[in-house]
């Protein structure tokens, strides 16, 4: 089964508190009987005042399905930008260009110790796999972090132990000041369903 459009059930997950808090704020009283006719069919509802009750669950189950398809189903904005800056293991390189990475070494090594200087010479599996996983890693990073002017996020690729490994993240403050703002968005859904439940709760009590 395909997954589900995040985007729609992010708008319904907004929808529907924002017609619960609005009726409960507003003190909305349906007559008894209420007499509707949708499609043109007279119909005549004896408890209006459940209907509330509809919206509620409708509130409970948007913020569960939003919660299941946003954060469990796929990494959440603040999941993914925990995992990318904390670093670490991206890439294995094969035995064969981690031999020919340890004799590239022990070269460099003897030269210097006969002529001195910086010399260093890796394969072309090396280079390739530096160049892939700085670009695989650099997408993710325009994916999750934004950019503002001048200031983004830098980060470094190193090989240890057969692995192309990523420093941690270097995030400017801006940056990490707009990502707060951005992960207070993404859960504004969550938080507005149980506001609204809560303020329904409170309604029905009083």
């Amino acid at each position: 089964m395909d997954r589900p459009d995040l985007a729609k059930i992010r708008r319904f997950a907004l929808v529907v508190p924002l017609i619960l808090c609005t009726l409960v704020l507003a003190g909305v009283k349906l007559d008894t009987p209420l007499r509707v006719e949708p499609l043109g069919i007279p119909l005549l509802v004896q408890r209006p005042d459940l209907l509330s009750v509809g919206l509620v669950i409708a509130a409970i189950y948007s913020t569960l399905r939003y919660v299941y398809y946003g954060m469990l189903i796929q990494p959440s904005p603040m999941r993914a930008r925990r995992e990318l800056i904390a670093g670490g293991d991206y890439m294995t390189f094969s035995s064969d260009v981690l031999q020919g990475f340890d004799e590239t070494r022990a070269d460099r090594a003897r030269r210097e110790l006969i002529a001195g200087g910086d010399y260093m010479t890796f394969s072309s599996d090396v280079l390739q796999g530096f160049d892939e996983t700085r670009a695989d890693f650099q997408r993710k990073i325009d994916r999750w972090f934004p950019q503002i002017g001048t200031h983004k996020v830098t980060f470094e690729v190193t090989l240890s132990g057969g692995q192309a490994k990523t420093t941690p993240l270097n995030v400017p403050r801006p940056v990490q000041m707009l990502c707060w703002l951005e992960d207070l968005d993404f859960l504004l859904p969550i938080g507005a369903n149980i506001a609204a439940v809560g303020l329904w709760i409170v309604s029905r009590l009083w």
